[in-house]
């Protein structure tokens, strides 16, 4: 059985790859519509080493290839800990759990230290394999493993002590491990009070001030980084560029060259930036699919929406004068390339045509 178990393996390699893009294009999509921003995605399918390890090393009768419930396996690293519990909860409802084969490390016993995720084990649901496109995968079964960055990071470290077992640990060092643990842990324990409690207040302050006073808001790093993750175009120019790249975005708070470049298009408010954006909303977003149609990247920054605003604005102008002293505002210039106000206002003039 288990030749034939490694030959249908072999056979099916191909289909596999294509079942974790899948998979993984899937929860791209599920934690942008949710506004869920996370540090990494990543995916893997078993190789083949493994895979006679697998069989040989468990006490289950494997009577196929699908019988294996970690053929595709995915791991979606959060930055806060309070965010595993919410991204499982939105993936059971997307996806048809194995219960039977469900692990979960983050119940550990009191005296436990160590690695603590969430693992499910996940097929397509039948909604889903209802399409031609899902219908080969019906069948086969992933992992998604869903962790921290603080618990990714202890996961990558622990094994360097080379104890798959504390009790066999010397004394001394057994007590220093637990202190490293318990430190990592309330650290990432400390991260979500902060999130939900002072950060959680300020940003609800400032959403009280954009709402009430946004023409006398000033644009700075703190309120355009809240308005890239609270404002509706943006947002749609985000689900954009994820879906034309297949990146994962991430976070990225660092907005100064951006402030100084809104100058160059007369915007100096919140409420200034917000009617561009309702106003050219439609071509924007004509832009950014044109501009990013033929990227591919694993990881872009969530603010690159707020970016290629600007990028818009300048092309828009379809003076390359301007777009020239844009891309090389206040002696802070965009590393593109000599033709690159050129190319930028023929993206632009491609945009035209076409509706998002």
């Amino acid at each position: 059985m288990k030749n034939i178990i490694l030959e249908d393996f072999n056979n099916k390699k191909e289909m596999l790859n294509q079942f974790k893009d899948r998979i993984e294009n899937l929860l791209v999509d599920l934690l942008n519509e949710n506004n869920i921003v996370i540090h990494q995605l990543s995916s893997r399918i078993k190789d083949f080493e493994n895979l006679e390890k697998t069989i040989d090393g468990k006490q289950i009768n494997y009577t196929c290839l699908n019988d294996i419930t970690d053929l595709v396996g995915l791991r979606i690293i959060t930055y806060h800990e309070n965010e595993v519990v919410v991204i499982a909860d939105l993936i059971r409802k997307e996806f048809k759990e194995d219960v039977l084969n469900l692990r979960n490390k983050r119940i550990l016993e009191s005296n436990e230290f160590g690695f603590k995720s969430i693992q499910l084990i996940c097929s397509l649901n039948d909604m889903k394999t209802a399409y031609i496109e899902y219908s080969p995968y019906k069948d086969i079964k992933c992992e998604i493993q869903i962790c921290s960055i603080l618990q990714h990071t202890w996961a990558e470290i622990e094994p360097i002590f080379g104890y798959k077992e504390q009790t066999v640990m010397p004394e001394v060092s057994s007590i220093n491990f637990n202190r490293l643990a318990v430190l990592s842990e309330t650290a990432d324990k400390e991260f979500d009070r902060i999130i939900k409690g002072e950060l959680t207040k300020h940003e609800k302050e400032i959403l009280r001030f954009i709402k009430e006073e946004s023409q006398n808001v000033e644009l700075n790093q703190t309120n355009l980084n809240y308005l890239i993750l609270t404002n509706e175009v943006f947002s749609k120019a985000s689900d954009i560029i994820s879906k034309n790249t297949k990146a994962t975005l991430y976070r990225d708070s660092e907005q100064d060259g951006n402030i100084k470049r809104f100058n160059l298009f007369k915007i100096k408010t919140i409420k200034e930036l917000e009617d561009s954006l309702i106003k050219y909303e439609k071509e924007y977003l004509a832009f950014v699919n044109e501009l990013t149609k033929d990227m591919s990247y694993e990881k872009l920054s969530i603010g690159l929406c707020m970016f290629y605003f600007q990028h818009f604005l300048a092309a828009k102008s379809e003076n390359v004068g301007l777009v020239e002293k844009y891309l090389d505002y206040d002696g802070e210039p965009i590393g593109y390339g000599s033709d690159t106000a050129y190319t930028l206002i023929e993206i632009y003039r491609s945009s035209k045509n076409i509706n998002i």
